[in-house]
């Protein structure tokens, strides 16, 4: 008997990480087909590149104090909230399994929305190859375990098959993954007596494959070689796979029932030390740090002081004396993580950066929901500390909301060159990204500044050139605005994203988010927020004769903001095409898909029309009111350290494998894969958008929003 295999084309992505010793489950994205005639879902090659993508991600530098920061916060998370007493777990019904392809399971609050990003960008990336748009599900989803009796969650139809990826990052620097088939149905042929094909039901296994082992048993070649780079990355342990599906033999082992808070009591004298000192905090409002020199003789005072640090959160004073003192459990320290702290003032962050033992600190992480100080004050010490370039704010996993994110923001604002120092990381950027809501204020002001974040819009046009309507407009002339401020893009950052996009197209803007780190090395990934595409009450009719279509939300265009024109045109080469069928007798298509784009500074405000069609001054905008740019002067105008030979180069990489993957149509005279739109054209382009835009504002009601409001 031979068997040929079928793979799964439903999965579920898992990211997990051993916590007090149990292994617990962080994050979930679900993919699948879209069930379209053609679409054979997602399978082979397309789930290796995607696990290489997801393991690129998360161990790229540019992302570890990130997730570091959320795996920290997640110990006090299932310290505090086990998970058998978990509501989403209890309350569903006998029999029941979790999917995560439920409506309402992306639109929840993630507890690690970074981690979540990561994982959801790295599972997308499979499903973009050069030139296409995917068309299935890729969702990300609560990281809920599910509880089956013998069999896994089921994902889709009971045709297709269910798989799964689990990723461990208990050790980050060196992250493991396994490949696990759930259930699926093989195709066996009896060879011996000639038998039809049946279908049987392949038995479950908890036993993690490698990509190589993946691709083997269902036939699938590697013509890349991707499964031999992830040759050398281990595996994952099967019981990784307990909080996903959990073994019955080991839900009776102690080691997996849920652990009570620790809070172990002070027996040596080493222990009652420190907490000597801890409690010292609330009666001493500022040390001399010498007194220190006795405690710091005990054997690994440090590491016992951070510790009991942790465990004792709240019996820290609000003095600046506490940050002395955690001080002392950071030492020699390059990061400065602070999330698992309550209660930390103001005070004591100044009182700990002032401290010598924290000269080689350069970045820090903070909890905004368990500080004591408001977010202005957090702000003047954090500007003061001019030598500390990087700042990372966080929330909690319970948050019900990500406002504090905004207020933080709002803060920052008001000192504008922290920007400069380094990178700002916000969660609530991530968080509200993934359910597909903003998180900065509605209002024109306060705005990210634009000498650092200065891309507003991505404006994009769809077109087919060789086919016109009546009035000599080219068909499928479909306009779709992107408003992108609420992700922060730097703009080396957005370039980097930008080209990767150019190369990858998708609708929602994807393969904008996770771009490489640096023009010089390709290989990496840095996760920025993934731009929300939101879709209100707004509606417009294109082009003549076209059925009104949802508009997206497009803000005002302010001076010295920037937007992106990017027009997708396809030509179509009717003479090729009738050329190879009378040669071959057979239709074939030859089309060809360039694009044309532009950089645009705005010299004015450019108010789209309000609510109602209400404007307090009608405003026009001039040819000589835009500066128009290729990528290369943008870049030397907002980030002139970057060198321009790397960028011309990455441009020539560019549009040579546009032209090995964007179709067999011949380009005409003069014609390029990807050039600049001329001054009088972007002009052209942007003021459409602009009058469409008003158009669609005035559709909506006096009392209506064009945007999800941030809950």
């Amino acid at each position: 008997m031979s068997a040929t295999g079928r793979s799964p084309v439903s999965w579920v992505y898992h990211i997990v990480s051993e916590i007090a010793g149990q292994h617990r489950l962080l994050a979930v994205v679900g993919r699948k087909g879209s069930g379209l005639a053609g679409d054979e879902g997602p399978h082979g090659r397309d789930i290796v590149a995607s696990v290489q993508a997801v393991l690129s991600i998360l161990s790229d530098a540019a992302n570890y104090v990130a997730i570091e920061s959320e795996r920290a916060l997640a110990v006090d998370y299932f310290h505090e909230n086990p998970p058998h007493e978990d509501p989403d777990v209890d309350s569903m019904p006998s029999g029941f399994d979790y999917s995560p392809f439920q409506p309402a399971a992306s639109k929840r609050i993630m507890e690690f929305p970074f981690i979540s990003t990561c994982l959801f960008l790295g599972a997308s990336d499979g499903t973009l190859p050069q030139g296409i748009q995917y068309i299935g599900d890729v969702v990300v989803a609560p990281p809920r375990p599910v509880f089956g009796d013998e069999r896994p969650p089921i994902l889709g139809s009971e045709d297709c098959g269910h798989g799964m990826v689990v990723f461990d990052i208990t050790k980050l620097k060196s992250p493991r993954y396994g490949i696990v088939i759930f259930r699926n149905r093989a195709m066996v042929q009896w060879d011996l007596w000639g038998d039809d094909p049946e279908d049987v039901e392949e038995k479950p296994s908890r036993e993690p494959l490698s990509a190589a082992a993946y691709l083997e048993k269902y036939g699938y070649e590697d013509p890349r070689g991707m499964a031999l780079r992830l040759g050398t990355i281990p595996l994952i342990d099967p019981v990784a796979i307990n909080p996903i599906w959990p073994d019955p033999k080991d839900l009776e082992d102690p080691r997996f029932l849920p652990r009570a808070p620790l809070q172990p009591p002070c027996r040596s004298l080493r222990d009652q030390t420190i907490v000597t000192l801890i409690n010292s905090t609330h009666q001493i409002e500022h040390f001399e740090m010498s007194i220190f020199d006795g405690p710091r003789q005990i054997p690994d005072f440090q590491d016992l002081l951070r510790r009991m640090l942790y465990e004792r959160p709240d019996r820290l004073a609000k003095t600046r004396s506490a940050g002395q003192l955690i001080s002392l459990a950071f030492i020699r320290s390059q990061h400065l993580d602070l999330v698992r702290f309550k209660g930390l003032s103001a005070e004591a962050i100044a009182g700990m950066l002032e401290t010598e033992e924290l000269r080689s600190v350069v970045s820090i992480s903070l909890c905004l929901d368990t500080l004591s100080s408001p977010p202005a004050q957090i702000i003047d010490v954090l500007a003061s500390a001019e030598s500390l370039p990087d700042i990372y704010f966080f929330q909690k996993p319970t948050r019900r909301n990500d406002q504090l994110s905004t207020d933080i923001f709002v803060e920052l604002s008001k000192q504008p060159q922290m920007f400069n120092r380094g990178r700002i990381f916000i969660s609530g950027a991530y968080s509200a990204a993934l359910r597909g809501r903003f998180w900065l204020p509605m209002a024109d002001y306060p705005h990210p500044p634009f000498a650092v974040f200065p891309v507003r819009h991505i404006l994009c046009r769809e077109q087919i050139n060789d086919c016109r309507l009546e009035n000599g407009d080219p068909m499928f002339h479909h306009l779709t605005p992107y408003y992108i401020g609420d992700s922060l893009f730097r703009a080396e950052a957005f370039v980097d994203g930008f080209l990767h996009w150019v190369l990858k197209p998708d609708y929602k803007l994807r393969a904008l988010a996770a771009g490489p780190t640096a023009h010089k090395d390709m290989s990496r990934f840095g996760i920025s927020p993934i731009p929300p595409i939101i879709y209100g009450e707004a509606k417009v009719s294109v082009f003549p004769g076209d059925w009104d279509r949802l508009w997206p939300e497009m803000r005002d265009l302010l001076p010295d903001s920037w937007s992106v024109l990017v027009s997708m045109e396809t030509h179509i080469n009717h003479e090729a095409e009738a050329e190879y069928e009378r040669i071959n007798g057979s239709p074939r298509s030859y089309r060809a898909q360039i694009w044309k784009y532009a950089f645009v500074r705005q010299r004015k405000c450019i108010p789209i029309v309000g609510v109602g069609g209400q404007t307090a001054v009608p405003v026009t905008l001039g040819p000589e009111d835009v500066d128009v740019f290729d990528v290369k002067d943008f870049l030397q105008i907002t980030a002139p350290h970057v060198d321009s030979a790397i960028v011309s180069q990455r441009l020539e990489v560019l549009e040579d494998k546009m032209s090995r993957s964007r179709g067999l149509g011949i380009l005409g005279s003069g014609m390029r894969w990807l050039s600049v739109l001329e001054h009088q054209e972007a002009y052209t382009f942007l003021k459409d958008f602009i009058m469409i835009g008003r158009e669609a504002k005035k559709t909506l009601p006096p009392t209506a929003s064009n945007y999800a409001p941030l809950p």
